[in-house]
């Protein structure tokens, strides 16, 4: 299988929520940080997507900076 370093998944995708994929996402990808974006950002998909395995999450519109820092969120596990 191949391995990924990060994946981000945006919640409103076409076919259903992202949110609902985190855990066969983390199933399958155990080692792949995985950073949730959206543009309905709400305390309760935060706690979540968190909740479902992700680690980290971003708003949108989100900058180059927004980015380089979820990366590093997601790399340092805080």
């Amino acid at each position: 299988a191949e391995n990924f370093g990060y994946i981000f998944i945006d919640n409103y995708l076409p076919d259903g929520l992202g949110i609902t994929y985190i855990e066969r996402i983390r199933h399958r990808f155990p080692e792949t940080k995985l950073i949730m974006i959206t543009a309905h950002d709400t305390s309760g998909e935060r706690q979540q997507a968190e909740k479902n395995g992700a680690d980290d999450f971003i708003s949108k519109p989100f900058s180059k900076e927004m980015i380089l820092q979820s990366l590093e969120r997601a790399s340092s596990g805080t």
